[in-house]
């Protein structure tokens, strides 16, 4: 019996040294590439409309950090989403990372781009501009990658651009994603789960 309690705690110790390592460059793309949808949590988040949302790492080639196409859309609005980014992602240190929004004057030629990254190739790292104050602190913590802007102004473009605070808390399995006005403190944002790709079911010949 003190046999298997001690393997137990041994388990239990090693999950939790497993969660506070220093994350990899792989593990943060894992995070932060996919595809993601808010269906299940629309009654339980009181959220009024279910999102997709879709990112993809763009400029493959690119050496410093890591670049990020957005695209969020009402589920059966995929060809009008209401929300395109960059992003670029870099490491400061072991356990953190920044992600900064960047703006792109030719963005909106790129809807739906996140099914053929390639797209970008026309386009350089140096076109987007990074906007003021839209960074995030991106912590590694009990398995996780958490952060916002804080109190620094944020201030997205486009048209009746206000100043925005912005939050990310990153799982393997889901994704809080948050754009909200500077000043609301009570926007939850997006909770977001991970899509999962459907085996296609094949009926046998005489059925």
């Amino acid at each position: 019996m003190k046999r298997l309690i001690l393997l137990a705690f041994i388990a239990a110790s090693g999950a939790g040294t497993a969660q506070d390592a220093a994350p990899s460059s792989d593990l943060v793309k894992k995070y932060l590439t996919g595809s993601f949808t808010n269906a299940a949590r629309v009654v339980s988040d009181s959220t009024p409309v279910v999102v997709d949302m879709e990112l993809r790492r763009i400029w493959l080639r690119e050496k410093k950090g890591i670049w990020l196409y957005e695209e969020q859309a009402r589920r059966g609005k995929k060809g009008s989403p209401f929300l395109q980014g960059i992003h670029h992602l870099v490491q400061r240190n072991d356990s953190t990372w920044v992600l900064s929004e960047h703006h792109l004057d030719s963005l909106h030629l790129f809807i739906g781009a996140y099914r053929d990254v390639a797209r970008f190739n026309g386009v350089k790292p140096e076109d987007a501009r990074p906007l003021p104050g839209c960074e995030v602190e991106l912590h590694w913590h009990a398995g996780r990658f958490q952060g916002s802007t804080g109190e620094k102004p944020c201030t997205e473009s486009g048209p009746g651009s206000t100043s925005m605070t912005i939050t990310i808390d990153a799982a393997p399995e889901d994704l809080v994603w948050k754009h909200a006005p500077r000043g609301v403190a009570d926007d939850p944002g997006f909770h977001f789960d991970r899509k999962r790709l459907q085996k296609a079911t094949v009926k046998a010949v005489g059925q």
